[in-house]
């Protein structure tokens, strides 16, 4: 009887025990790193008649400063990554605590995740094209190049699935109402920009969504833990 006892009221703390914020903190943190992954490029020095002609393009790359910000830069994508997949996982918990029957949740949590594996796949191009620098000819540095920056651009775009799911959990009451108009905008700015062949700048809508979703899983957590 007193182990059961013991039991019921250890289950009870355990399911009532507010979750940390680490996880709502990695939003930001995935802005930070993501941003700084996805705009490396822009300060190689690298001009637009470079970049078409493979052997000025290698010329440009094959610096000192330049290998090893993109060795760097490949790495800080991989934590950025990393940090994703963990706000992801967080955000979904959060969202199913407040809305178990929804689909809501996981398309948000999936949306992220495809856009941490396009994130992915950029950071193995940019990997590729430095740590390789001797081993390929111009002209695949050249695909390389633009791979890992266009891919990194672009990644992000998927995000506006994470966006418009907020959207709807905001005006069903699970989430604050000025997070879901802000989202809804973000969603069809993302989603118009994607159409208009411009998905490269569709980013920022994403980023900037980031930062508002990170600030209000923050708050969320304090509410919960105080």
């Amino acid at each position: 009887m007193a182990i059961a006892t013991v039991n019921s009221t250890f289950s009870r703390t355990a399911v009532s025990a507010p979750a940390g914020k680490t996880w709502a903190w990695s939003g930001l943190l995935t802005f930070v790193l993501g941003f700084a992954f996805t705009w490396a490029p822009a300060f190689m020095g690298v001009s637009e008649s470079d970049q078409q002609d493979p052997a000025r393009l290698m010329a440009s790359l094959d610096t000192t400063s330049n290998l090893w910000l993109g060795r760097v830069s490949s790495g800080v994508g991989f934590l950025a990554v990393a940090a994703l997949i963990v706000f992801a996982t967080g955000f979904r918990r959060m969202l199913r605590s407040r809305m178990p029957e929804s689909l809501v949740p996981d398309v948000a949590y999936g949306s992220l995740l495809a856009t941490a594996g396009a994130l992915t796949v950029a950071s193995v191009f940019r990997a590729m094209l430095f740590d390789s620098i001797d081993s390929y000819d111009n002209s695949v540095h050249a695909m390389l190049y633009a791979l890992s920056w266009d891919a990194a651009l672009a990644g992000w775009t998927l995000g506006f699935l994470a966006a418009g799911a907020s959207a709807v959990a905001a005006f069903r009451g699970s989430l604050p109402r000025w997070f879901g108009w802000t989202s809804a905008v973000l969603t069809g700015l993302a989603i118009l920009l994607a159409l208009t062949g411009l998905s490269f700048p569709a980013h920022m809508p994403v980023f900037i969504w980031l930062i508002c979703a990170a600030i209000v899983s923050i708050r969320a957590s304090g509410e919960a833990a105080a």
